[in-house]
């Protein structure tokens, strides 16, 4: 209890007790429910009598609400507390009216008043459904338990969601627009490609996250056969070594993207000198050599060892840490690609880069021009296949070339190519080892993932850092943070 209510001649007065209610509060109020305000809320006179606040409100009859209220007046009650900032926080039958103009109104003015929040609102609203359009008594939702988190409780009344989201398109209709029918709602799998992500231990502190980032940006609108991680077993130096190696980490990193979905499969290199001499002998024609890496400490035997175990006839490989922008959802990019596959002397066509003009660019690239692209590209593997073995000359123990380079050599000389081109809308961004550190960027690749990239790194294959990667100020009042995990873009479409 606030204090003690009685009527007056024709006046309502309500006076407080000096415990409930202060002069800041008062000076509150009074400033929330200001004269120039159209809000559902009596205007009343705030008078000080020894030491207590009363107001006084004129008496013009009241008809209480019935067991159910009229829709209609719930979103007119809302959107006039909404639009005004005002939150009434004790919403029960007895603290409303019906007007004698058929307005439903609120009439404990008190401490219950407030600066309207989120929170408040979302309040408000589920208690006035609770009470109006589902008829339940009032006592059910006015308080919760206070170890029951507000979005479960409220996602348990049924029929709440739906009305809530009406009341928010009803007072930001802009938001309508925000869905496009051009979206798909579908994904389609394309059963001829599989997408393989390879890491090593020195990746451990990233591989979740990169893992994340590269197959959602990727899956969409057509996904994969199958998503592949294959993990180089690799634990002594490294070629440009930024991080030291934790496979056991990254291994246990793996099985839990896989368990969630996010991944189908995980590939591990085999240490067996049996497997890896065939390997080199399949594909160079070297069976002498049991190094897994070249003379330049680069991977060798995972790679391919890794693209045998492919039973599609493509695959679009990629390094761990690339960053993946795209400009369009609607893009198509694996059909763009497998275009570009069409033409019987390719072998390899390259991911796009940002460009500076969003048009298609014609793939392009003569005999041995360019070696496939080796961080970010499409393999036609039965086309591969048929050219090997390829020469790669050892020195000492080791194979002197990595895959790519060696496949490149034998194109020049064969007549076939690997290609680059395609559509700007979806293209990667390279970070070299040494920049991986710099606090800029966990933001370029959230700005390169939302297709936002600055000027500076257009036509550029590495990441290019500088203080030109920064967020876009925003000047909406209000803007709203969508949070998911693991999350499909078709099913942000959905709100």
């Amino acid at each position: 209890m606030e204090g003690t209510v009685w009527l007056q001649h024709n006046q309502v007065v309500k006076e407080f007790y000096p415990w409930t209610m202060s002069d800041v509060k008062v000076q509150e109020i009074k400033i929330l429910l200001s004269s120039d305000k159209d809000i559902p809320i009596p205007k009343v006179t705030w008078q000080k009598y020894g030491g207590m606040w009363r107001y006084q409100t004129a008496y013009n009859g009241k008809t209480m609400p019935g067991e159910k209220i009229a829709k209609k007046l719930i979103v007119q009650y809302l959107t006039k507390l909404y639009q005004a900032g005002v939150g009434t926080l004790n919403i029960k039958r007895d603290n409303l009216i019906i007007t004698t103009t058929g307005e439903l109104q609120y009439i404990d003015i008190g401490t219950d008043i407030k600066p309207l929040t989120t929170s408040y609102f979302r309040d408000m609203c589920a208690r006035l459904y609770s009470i109006g359009i589902l008829g339940n008594k009032d006592e059910e939702l006015v308080r919760r338990n206070s170890w029951r988190r507000q979005d479960d409780a409220l996602k348990a009344l049924s029929g709440f969601e739906t009305f809530y989201n009406e009341i928010i398109t009803l007072l930001h209709p802009q938001c309508i627009e925000f869905t496009s029918k051009q979206i798909p709602t579908d994904i389609l799998k394309n059963n001829s490609v599989t997408l393989l992500i390879k890491a090593c231990g020195q990746d451990a502190n990233v591989l979740t996250e990169q893992v994340t980032h590269i197959v959602t940006q990727l899956c969409y609108p057509v996904t994969f056969n199958r998503k592949i991680l294959l993990i180089d077993p690799h634990q002594g130096t490294f070629l440009r070594q930024y991080a030291n190696a934790n496979l056991t980490s990254l291994i246990q990193q793996a099985q839990k993207l896989k368990d969630d979905g996010l991944i189908d499969a995980i590939l591990i290199a085999p240490s067996d000198p049996q497997i890896i001499t065939a390997t080199y002998n399949k594909w160079f024609s070297q069976s002498n050599c049991i190094k897994t890496h070249t003379t330049n400490n680069a991977p060798l035997f995972p790679q391919i060892w890794g693209f045998d175990q492919i039973t599609t006839p493509y695959v679009l490989q990629c390094d761990l840490d690339v960053l993946i922008g795209r400009r369009s959802w609607q893009h198509d990019y694996i059909s763009d690609m497998l275009c570009a596959c069409e033409s019987k002397n390719v072998l390899a066509v390259g991911f796009n880069i940002p460009k500076s003009q969003p048009k298609f660019t014609h793939y392009h690239g003569e005999p041995g021009e360019f070696a496939p692209e080796v961080r970010f590209g499409l393999l036609d593997l039965k086309r591969i296949q048929n050219q090997l073995p390829i020469h790669n000359p050892q020195l000492d123990d080791r194979l002197t070339l990595t895959w790519h380079r060696a496949l490149q050599a034998a194109m020049a000389i064969k007549g076939l190519r690997a290609v680059r081109g395609g559509d700007a809308r979806t293209y990667y961004v390279h970070p070299r080892n040494e920049h991986k550190h710099l606090p800029e960027f966990s933001i370029a690749r959230d700005l390169i993932a939302q297709g936002r990239e600055p000027a500076e790194q257009h036509e550029q294959f590495d990441w290019i850092p500088g203080k030109h990667w920064q967020y876009q100020h925003r000047h909406e009042a209000i803007v709203f943070l969508l949070k998911g995990r693991y999350t499909e873009y078709s099913l942000l479409q959905r709100s």
